[in-house]
């Protein structure tokens, strides 16, 4: 199984799809409210994934909160960067 294999194929769909809004919606910076309003839905399956009864017996369930939380923290990275900042500066 490949690491790809190992997360469902809608949690793919939702991290890709928060991605490609993020970087869309970075280059302008008037567009951020749009990368913020991007954000739910994967909050949303996250806090599916570890508060309800469905979400808890998802197989899978570990590796998709793994994969959401990297591609946030990817994600992070790149707005402190694209904004000269760090994380000790918020």
């Amino acid at each position: 199984m490949t690491k790809k294999d190992s997360v469902p194929p809608h949690i793919l769909d939702c991290i890709n799809k928060f991605y490609n809004d993020f970087l869309t919606s970075m280059l302008d910076d008037l567009h951020t409210p749009v990368v913020l309003a991007a954000l739910s839905d994967p909050l949303k399956t996250m806090n599916d994934l570890l508060h309800t009864r469905k979400g808890k017996k998802q197989e899978l369930r570990l590796e998709s909160l793994a994969a959401l939380e990297k591609a946030l923290l990817q994600l992070r990275e790149k707005a402190l960067k694209r904004s000269n900042l760090t994380e000790d500066q918020i």
